[in-house]
């Protein structure tokens, strides 16, 4: 099956929202956190944070997926696998 790495943007609601996990249930991919960081950020008065993840599906399950994320107001970029750290 296809995969795909996305670094995904969370902002305010959305770092405490369950998404991942309703991501794998609802468009069928298989989820795997390779790296995440949430932060307070005090000039926004709201939590932040970004999530690096390898999906895993059909071709049509991944765009649904990252369609899925957008829609959550998550931002969601391609990131290359060579690019992560160790």
């Amino acid at each position: 099956m296809p995969k795909q790495f996305v670094t995904a943007h969370f902002k305010g609601e959305a770092v405490k929202e369950p998404i991942i996990c309703e991501l794998g249930r609802t468009c069928e991919v298989v989820t795997n956190i390779f790296r995440a960081d949430v932060q307070y950020r005090a000039d926004i008065q709201a939590e932040e944070g970004w999530i690096v993840l390898e999906l895993e599906g059909s071709e049509t399950a991944l765009r649904e997926a990252i369609e899925y994320l957008r829609e959550r107001g998550v931002q969601p970029e391609p990131t290359n696998q060579e690019d992560l750290p160790p």
